[in-house]
């Protein structure tokens, strides 16, 4: 049997599928607007706040992948003087977006934050699936060639 909630902001009964899963004590776990009006509301939020999405997007993102504040990023990156932890580079503004900035570099078991790097350095950790003795056997064979 389906069950049936109204949205707040259209007022049309709609199937609970209609609506995203909530956290936040919301009733039936879910949130009070239905996906179609949330999608609109959000499409409107982001014509008026162009300028402050990448902004947004940054603080938020850090926030929640990282528990990073922006205060906190800077701090780390100015302890690094503004340089990727492995290679000393300085990201380049000019470079496309990815390789303009420097990337949380953390521990996918613990969580832990070990640095800033670089684009290239901070994919090279992840393609190597963060182990030591794949980059141990990389760097044998580079000595090698």
């Amino acid at each position: 049997m389906k069950e049936y909630k109204i949205c707040a902001k259209c007022k049309i009964n709609k199937s609970f599928d209609d609506f995203y899963k909530s956290k936040k004590g919301c009733k039936n776990g879910l949130t009070p607007r239905c996906k179609y009006c949330h999608y609109i509301q959000t499409r409107e939020w982001r014509k008026k706040n162009k300028e402050k999405i990448p902004n947004y997007c940054r603080k938020h993102g850090l926030k929640t992948r990282y528990g990073l504040s922006i205060e906190d990023f800077e701090k780390l990156k100015k302890f690094q003087n503004n340089c990727c932890a492995i290679c000393g580079d300085i990201p380049n503004i000019e470079k496309p977006s990815q390789a303009n900035k420097l990337h949380v570099d953390h521990c996918h078991i613990t969580g832990k934050i070990r640095g800033l790097l670089c684009h290239l350095c901070n994919r090279g950790i992840g393609l190597f699936r963060e182990r030591k003795d794949l980059l141990q056997k990389g760097i044998d064979y580079l000595n090698l060639h």
